[in-house]
This record gives structure tokens, C-alpha cells and sequence, in this order.
């Protein structure tokens, strides 16, 4: 993933919240799951 698509993910998340799209857990849910995504890449 290049930092340009997290970025754009990251982003996409936070306009969900903002709209009430998603609740505060499901968007902490999803920002851990995408951090451990990006955590897993490095590590490859």
C-alpha cells in the first residue's frame, strides 16, 4: 500500500464517521485493523 492509498483510506474513514455513517467503535475498529494491515506489509 502506498502512502497515497493509506492516506485515501484513512480519509474515507473519517468522512464516515463524520457523516454517522459508522459509530466511534467501528471507526476505531477499522483504524486498527488498517494500522495492523500496514504494520503487516513492513514487516514483509
Amino acid at each position: 500500500m502506498t502512502k497515497e492509498e493509506l492516506k485515501e483510506r484513512i480519509d474515507e474513514l473519517m468522512r464516515m464517521y463524520d457523516q454517522e455513517e459508522i459509530d466511534g467503535d467501528t471507526y476505531m475498529r477499522l483504524m486498527l485493523e488498517l494500522h495492523a494491515s500496514v504494520q503487516e506489509e513492513l514487516e514483509d
